[in-house]
């Protein structure tokens, strides 16, 4: 019987370290100016962003992370922050933005396309394959998946 309750015990303290611990929710959450009287919609519901907890600003990468998974994604409502254990912070919302137009139409293999990176820096590449949420972009000698959102065709 002690056996099975030290077993229990220790099954029970695993489970709930690798459990979701709800730190906190906001109404309205964005990292960058939002244009409060723009006609913004509902873009997708219950959206995740998973950031470590090792980078400086966790918070903000997990909202960066779920905003970006919606092409057109300007910020999150209804949001709710959980913590994963010790090592991740979990955001998970609803993303507001404006519609963007359907931009597989547009891109096509060998456009000249720009983004930013993760460092907001402008780079520049040539489309080798377009799906249906991103594009694989030759950039110099590496190939790089990026989202369709992030692109820009560069006109010839």
């Amino acid at each position: 019987m002690k056996k099975f309750a030290f077993i229990f015990l220790l099954a029970s303290l695993a489970i709930s370290v690798q459990s979701q611990r709800r730190i906190g929710s906001l109404t309205i959450a964005s990292c960058r100016n939002v244009d409060t009287p723009a006609g913004y919609e509902l873009l997708r519901a219950d959206v995740e962003g998973v950031s470590k907890l090792k980078e400086d600003e966790a918070m903000q990468e997990a909202m960066d992370e779920a905003i970006r998974q919606v092409p057109g994604g300007e910020f999150l409502m209804n949001v709710v922050f959980y913590m994963k254990g010790n090592r991740k912070v979990i955001v998970r919302g609803d993303v507001w933005g404006k519609p963007q137009p359907e931009v597989t139409a547009i891109l096509k293999p060998h456009d000249r396309v720009t983004w930013k990176d993760e460092k907001q820096r402008n780079c520049e590449g040539f489309v080798i394959e377009v799906n249906s949420d991103s594009a694989t972009v030759q950039f110099g000698k590496q190939e790089v998946k990026i989202l369709l959102s992030e692109l820009s065709v560069i006109p010839d």
